[in-house]
């Protein structure tokens, strides 16, 4: 079918015919990979073919499994000889064959360069063979000639190597395409850095270009100082990049656990403590990677790493998924192995003011620790949201006695379908909430606090009305704990704050009470017709102090500052004095 595309039809201008396995394959259009040669057939016109035409029209040639190198033989043994045949030439204007020749050899030096870029090396492109060879020739504008060659020559290796020794590991940390590298790419970045130094150092000795050099040199050329001074910064860069290679390479493995992690996420902690000695000892040891940039990039690649496995450990779109105590237990989880990462930062940076006081870590947290410190205040919020959802379920199964019970338990319930609502609303959001650079978050989350802010107030007022309609201690308590757990909660603690010092007033008058009827008693208690006189007088005494023993211990689970106001510390020694004259009787 190709080939008859290829014949019958204008549009149709490329054919390529190579081998797969055992089988002959024709298409129009290019494979992934050769395995072997491949034939390719071109139209010089959109025309369809016939017998008398196809002479004419159709070029064709073969190329195989390295098209570029291919490519780049052809053009130096095949194009390069035909163009600077004089024979060739002939007819052609002096200015047309210069520009001819040069534009010639800046794409066969821009084929060579790119062939190195696809392997990861920087190959200095060699400046036309009789240029370079030709240091003495004949009449001066053909030596003027010559050196205009060799210092182009020049100023292309330059902007190369320049192009080299300007890369550094914070231009990928500081790329807008999303991609967060992890500290792997450190090391990934220091090796192939050392490579193509080493190459270009191993070009720079070899004797094709020192004797380019020599040639600029003699000839007093204004690009050989500074072309000299380029080759003593590779020659420093390649000792750079060689030692930091060096001592960063103890790393790999534990890096390689911490973005490859299989195992359970709390076993993430086991590397942090072997990590930051490593990087302590580099930073000590180390000629080149003792410098503020290089750990502070090391460290922000590392929390990316710890960024994407808590990720990883609690996807944004399983959270409301999971039961609410299920999240809280993997949020907790997540904030104490992330912590416990700072932790560990923390104990080594103090550490090194003792075993490098000459250079200690003086880092900026937020240099450190912004993009982590960001996610951390993500999951704080969303914990925050759980734990909001885990105290407003309960809700849902409160009921409010006494004489307005029906009404304010109908008024409980619609808060609890209000919370729902606005829940929910959060739950169907489309980004990844576990995502630091969605900012989509921040403002639900704001619209979600401004609710549930609203939803406290409306609480409150039921709290408050429910405890008005109480006309015991124990009643109050009772429902106090039917709103346990939403009683700590900023808002309903405000507006109960004055409740609860009528509370404790109420408490204080029934143990004046008690200990009325104690005093009264204690001569002549009452006691059981059945019971014995002394082990019915300890029965009756125990009953008074178990009427006041329970609600003082739920007083003491009040706001702080309501227990810490003279009133409530008057009821509390009158409780103990009440509580050692019981124990002494």
């Amino acid at each position: 079918a190709a080939v008859d595309s290829f014949w019958k039809e204008s549009e149709t201008q490329r054919l390529i015919v190579y081998f797969k396995d055992a089988d002959l394959i024709a298409t129009t259009n290019p494979p992934d990979k050769f395995k072997k040669k491949a034939l390719c057939f071109l139209k010089l016109a959109p025309v369809k073919l016939d017998p008398d035409n196809v002479d004419s029209k159709v070029i064709f040639g073969d190329f195989g499994d390295a098209p570029l190198e291919h490519l780049s033989t052809v053009a130096q043994e095949v194009f390069l000889p035909v163009i600077t045949n004089p024979r060739n030439q002939h007819g052609w204007p002096e200015v047309i064959t210069k520009e001819v020749m040069e534009n010639m050899h800046k794409f066969i030096a821009s084929v060579y360069v790119t062939i190195g870029q696809t392997k990861g090396k920087t190959l200095l492109p060699m400046p036309p063979s009789e240029s370079s060879s030709g240091s003495g020739g004949a009449d001066g504008a053909s030596t003027t000639d010559q050196i205009h060659v060799l210092e182009s020559a020049i100023v292309t290796w330059t902007r190369q190597i320049k192009g080299v020794l300007k890369t550094d590991p914070e231009q990928a940390l500081n790329r807008d395409d999303g991609e967060h590298p992890g500290p792997l790419t450190e090391l990934e970045f220091w090796e192939d850095k050392a490579a193509n130094l080493n190459a270009i150092h191993e070009q720079l000795s070899g004797p094709k270009i020192r004797k380019v050099v020599t040639v600029l040199d003699v000839a007093k050329s204004s690009y050989f100082p500074a072309f000299q001074k380029l080759c003593k910064e590779v020659a420093h860069a390649r000792v750079e990049a060689n030692d930091n290679l060096l001592f960063l390479k103890p790393l790999d493995k534990y890096f390689t656990k911490l973005q490859n992690n299989q195992d359970e996420f709390e076993g993430l902690v086991e590397l942090f403590k072997p990590i930051m000695h490593l990087v302590m000892l580099v930073w000590k040891h180390s000629h080149h990677y003792n410098t503020p940039g290089r750990i502070v990039v090391l460290m922000r690649q590392i929390c990316n790493d710890l960024i994407m496995q808590s990720q990883k450990f609690l996807p944004g779109g399983e959270i409301f998924g999971l039961e609410p105590p299920e999240a809280v237990e993997k949020l907790k989880l997540l904030l104490n192995v992330l912590g416990s990462f700072k932790s560990f930062y923390f104990e080594y940076k103090g550490r090194t003011t003792r075993d490098t006081p000459q250079n200690p870590w003086k880092f900026q947290n937020s240099a450190l620790f912004a993009r982590l410190d960001a996610f951390l205040e993500r999951c704080h919020d969303i914990l925050d949201l759980t734990q909001t959802a885990l105290q407003f379920n309960k809700l849902e199964r409160v009921e409010v006695g006494g004489t307005k019970g029906k009404a304010l338990s109908a008024n409980v319930r619609q808060i609890h379908a209000d919370f729902e609502e606005a829940l929910e609303k959060l739950h169907q959001v489309e980004y990844d909430v576990m995502d630091v650079e969605s900012k989509h978050f921040d403002d639900d989350f704001y619209e979600f606090r401004t609710c549930i802010k609203e939803l406290e107030r409306r609480l409150g007022s039921v709290i408050i009305q429910g405890f008005e309609d109480c006309v015991t201690v124990g009643t109050a308590f009772k429902l106090f704990d039917s709103f346990e757990g939403l009683l700590e909660r900023e808002i309903i603690m405000a507006d109960l704050e004055k409740k609860q010092m009528e509370l404790v007033r109420f408490f204080g008058t029934d143990l004046k009470e008690v200990e009325a009827i104690f005093h009264g008693q204690r001569d002549k208690p009452v006691v059981g017709k059945n019971l014995p006189p002394c082990s019915g007088a300890v029965k009756w005494v125990r009953a008074l102090h178990e009427r006041v023993k329970d609600p003082m211990e739920k007083l003491t689970s009040l706001n702080k500052l309501v227990m810490e106001t003279d009133e409530s510390r008057e009821v509390t020694e009158l409780f103990e004095r009440v509580g050692a004259q019981f124990e002494e009787y």
